[in-house]
């Protein structure tokens, strides 16, 4: 009887070396080398902005839209650029990024009664003073709040 002699693929043979090399490296503390990429951090804020025009345009998370406007010509390049029916109950967005810095949109955008008091707008980061929260958690979470306040910024 005949034994086949089993042959391994190069492809098989690298993809087991590669797991068994991030596996030690992983064990004993090492990590693959990295080099300075200026273009990751772009990519990432630039990430972080798209994000935040997501929530900012969605109907279904920030909402922004039913109480603000924003003009397309303020939308940035990563923005979508259907923004739909606005409202004029608060002050428009375009511009806002100009008037306050990335730490005072992310208050507005948390909890605005912090700010101003008789505010109408809704805390999306807090739930204290609310007599029907809906949940027990904020509306959005810290990094969605971030990510509104980075894409607010833009806006100059």
């Amino acid at each position: 009887m005949k034994h086949k002699v089993q042959t391994h693929h190069p492809r098989r043979v690298l993809w087991s070396v590669l797991c068994v090399w991030l596996m030690h490296s992983a064990s004993h503390g090492q990590t693959p080398p990295r080099h300075p990429d200026t273009a990751r951090v772009v990519t990432d804020v630039d990430a972080q902005v798209e994000a935040g025009f997501q929530i900012i345009l969605d109907r279904q998370s920030g909402n922004c839209l039913t109480c603000h406007a924003l003009s397309t010509t303020q939308l940035t390049k990563l923005a979508p650029k259907g923004v739909g029916m606005q409202g004029s109950f608060g002050p428009p967005l375009d511009g806002v990024g100009g008037r306050y810095n990335t730490a005072t949109l992310l208050q507005w955008v948390t909890d605005a009664r912090k700010i101003k008091p008789d505010t109408l707008m809704p805390p999306y980061g807090s739930i204290e003073g609310l007599n029907l929260a809906n949940g027990l958690r904020p509306l959005l979470t810290h990094e969605q709040r971030q990510a509104v306040a980075a894409a607010l910024s833009t806006l100059q």
